[in-house]
């Protein structure tokens, strides 16, 4: 065997002589220069070895950070959230159920729908029996309804005082036209 390996130069590492050999080379037994990993690996980056993980989004910083958003045709920037509610109420107000109970958890969530807060929207609720013109000068007058009996009943009185007071000047000035002999309508 040994001229063998003297004769093959490609064998020529594996050429050690007998007495060298602490033991047998063979079968499951090769030569301790190859075993174990002893041979050239290929070049590996350890970064490359590693299984990456994704990268976690900084979740915070995008709740902060501004969204290019259209509105009424104008591009601008808004806080996230002011653009879900936008889109939300857009949802909405095409009748689309899920976004109006998700926007009515919004303003449950807010606040804007307890009693305090909406005392002090920019909404009157003015009694039905009021014309909304006399609403407007008995709020100025007194202050924001609900209004007593009592309150609106001389507002009311004089309203209707005044609205006879103009069918009357209205049905003169008619007259007064038809008597003069110009088209009136």
């Amino acid at each position: 065997m040994e001229s063998d390996d003297q004769d093959n130069p490609e064998r020529g590492h594996a050429r050690v002589s007998a007495q060298s050999r602490p033991y047998e080379i063979g079968y499951a037994k090769p030569p301790k220069h190859t075993r174990f990993g002893a041979r050239l690996q290929p070049q590996r980056h350890k970064e490359a070895n590693k299984k990456r993980s994704p990268e976690r989004p900084d979740v915070a910083g995008m709740l902060d950070r501004p969204v290019d958003v259209k509105l009424g045709g104008r591009a601008t920037k808004l806080h996230p959230h002011e653009a879900m509610l936008h889109s939300l109420f857009a949802k909405a107000v095409r009748g689309q159920l899920q976004a109006i109970k998700q926007l009515l958890r919004e303003f449950h969530r807010a606040g804007l729908l307890e009693p305090e807060a909406l005392q002090h929207s920019s909404v009157i609720h003015a009694p039905k029996d009021m014309p909304i013109d006399l609403a407007g000068y008995v709020f100025l007058r007194e202050g924001p309804p609900p209004w007593d009996e009592e309150t609106s009943r001389p507002y009311l009185a004089v309203h209707e005082r005044d609205l006879e007071r103009l069918r009357m000047l209205k049905q003169e000035a008619l007259a007064l036209a038809r008597a003069e002999g110009e088209n009136v309508y």
